[in-house]
């Protein structure tokens, strides 16, 4: 059976992880999105696919164009559900790969320029094909440490 093609964004695999508020200004992020601080100390905004490191995935939607607080799963051992836009095999468990997509449509694909989602393993009931679901986690985290794994 093939993968749904539409699935984007991500879930933290357990249902109880810790979220910290952080502030957000100008821009839509959707719950589910990766998201980078900016160089204004403490806020966070929507994550580039060419950021070198993400500080945790949006915990709730805040709209376009306002401004205030939202939450961040932004624990660096944080394991994530996310999906593959590629096709995915056994040979690219472990692997660090890169980010694509905008707000409300992130999915991870197997190119390696960035290196900052590592894919854990296949998600429970998924198969090794495009748009798999995957266990992953922020290779490269500002809060986890070595930036350059």
């Amino acid at each position: 059976m093939a993968n749904e093609a539409t699935r984007y964004g991500f879930k933290p695999l357990s249902p109880h992880q810790v979220t910290n508020s952080y502030k957000y200004s100008g821009a839509i992020i959707t719950e589910g999105d990766m998201v980078d601080l900016t160089a204004s100390a403490g806020y966070v905004a929507l994550a580039a696919t060419t950021s070198g490191s993400y500080c945790g995935v949006a915990a709730q939607t805040v709209a376009a164009a306002a401004s205030g607080d939202i939450l961040i799963y932004d624990d660096p051992n944080t394991k994530f559900v996310g999906v593959v836009a590629d096709t995915l095999a056994q040979t690219n468990i472990g692997i660090a790969y890169d980010l694509t997509g905008t707000t409300g449509a992130q999915q991870i694909t197997t190119t390696t320029t960035e290196a900052t989602i590592q894919v854990l393993e296949l998600y429970s009931g998924e198969a090794f094909s495009s748009y798999a679901k995957v266990v992953c986690r922020i290779n490269k985290h500002n809060f986890g440490g070595d930036q350059t794994a």
